[in-house]
């Protein structure tokens, strides 16, 4: 099982996941949205080769810091899960392409969503979202994201701080 590279758990009434998920070395590909996680083991965290996370729709409440470890990140859906806040962390991973946040209770996006040089697609929806006017003003990367700016202005609900 260590070669596994797809994983989907979706729809099962998981309330954990064993410690043995971290062996999974070569996992690209993990599938949690609507299962009943409550928290994300450290050892999730380990699956360095991990490409696309799917953990909607669970009653998680937070994101812990250790997502910044999972650097080959290209899509990651945190919908549904009573987020307030993402962690700092969501800017190390650099490789982002994609970030689906809908249906959370986000009031802010961390200033690190700059470093997302290769995100394509942001979904926010269902979120009341005050962004830093300056990630706009000062960076260029989101300047150039048709897509990003075309999504944050009319699905988030937009307030200056």
């Amino acid at each position: 099982m260590t070669q596994l590279q797809h994983l989907d758990f979706s729809l099962n009434p998981l309330s954990t996941l064993p410690p043995e998920i971290g062996q999974l070395a070569q996992l690209k590909i993990l599938k949690l949205n609507s299962t009943q996680l409550r928290v994300l083991p450290p050892e999730l965290f380990q699956l360095t080769q991990l490409e696309e996370l799917d953990i909607s729709h669970n009653p998680l409440g937070e994101i812990p810091p250790e997502i910044g470890q999972l650097a080959q990140l290209k899509k990651l859906k945190l919908n549904g899960l009573q987020l307030r806040v993402l962690p700092t962390e969501i800017g190390q991973l650099t490789q982002l392409e994609e970030l689906s946040i809908r249906n959370n209770q986000l009031s802010m996006l961390p200033k690190s969503v700059i470093q997302l040089k290769k995100l394509e697609t942001l979904d926010c929806r269902k979120n009341l979202l005050s962004i830093p006017p300056e990630i706009f003003e000062r960076h260029s990367i989101w300047q150039n994201l048709e897509k990003v700016q075309e999504v944050l202005h009319h699905y988030c609900q937009y307030n200056e701080i």
